[in-house]
């Protein structure tokens, strides 16, 4: 394997099990700090207890995200007609200006997260997504709100009553370009939005930005140099696409 798919495989571990990966780290920094008091390490142990603490709620938070995700799923996979969009074999991105510009503002390597939300109809089993909302009048509006290095504050139940379906966010780069490719592997967090949405995330690869597509299931991946198409792809699938 090179370093992409290394990278690739470590974001499948990372963010599709993070509440058992956090709840391991809770016990460990539990017992530890549970020693530092025995051994009249107090200070040492007070900060371990903090530790203990934080990532025992974020566990417990990623837990119930993942509980959801799969009553979620069990709706979708049983009603594939009322559905469509989560049901997709192919993504068709029509809106090329607004994709040159994700693209674009991507490739400026920005330190926090950014995004905005997207339109799109099912066209006989294909995803056209044709509207992308410009990110000031997104702002405007309240929908769009500021990023974090590991957030962005995005109103998705009001985006969602506005008759948005979709939504786009970048994700910083987080050391070498290489290890992005963790990007590819989507996270059941990012995953829980409103059903039947069709969503796009953006980042800096070693060959210059790089769109992928996700929704509930799957994740789509781009069938050329373009990025307007991009098609369901299995984890072997991403595995060979980062083999170039």
């Amino acid at each position: 394997m090179n370093k992409k798919q290394v990278a690739y495989q470590i974001g499948r571990i990372m963010y599709n099990n993070p509440d058992v990966i956090l709840l391991s780290l809770a016990a460990g920094w539990g017992y530890y700090s549970i020693q530092c008091f025995l051994n009249s390490n107090i200070g040492l142990g007070i900060w371990e207890g903090v530790f203990s603490l934080y990532a025992g709620f974020q566990g417990l938070r990623y837990g119930a995200v993942r509980r959801l995700s799969y009553s979620r799923l069990k709706k979708i996979r049983a009603d594939r007609e009322s559905y469509p969009l989560e049901h997709t074999d192919r993504v068709i991105i029509d809106d090329i200006k607004g994709l040159e510009f994700l693209l674009s503002k991507t490739h400026q390597g920005e330190k926090k997260e950014w995004g905005t939300f997207l339109k799109a109809h099912d066209d006989k089993g294909r995803a056209v997504i044709y509207d992308f909302l410009d990110i000031q009048r997104g702002k405007e509006r309240g929908l769009i709100g500021e990023g974090t290095r590991t957030s962005i504050n995005l109103n998705i139940m009001k985006a969602n009553e506005e008759g948005y379906n979709g939504y786009h966010h970048y994700h910083p780069r987080i050391g070498p370009r290489w290890f992005n490719a963790t990007d590819f592997s989507i996270g059941q967090y990012d995953k829980c939005k409103p059903k039947n949405w069709i969503n796009l995330l953006t980042f800096n690869m070693p060959e210059g930005p790089e769109i992928i597509g996700f929704n509930s299931q799957y994740v789509y991946i781009p069938t050329d140099k373009s990025k307007r198409e991009l098609v369901k792809a299995t984890p072997r699938e991403i595995m060979e696409y980062l083999r170039a």
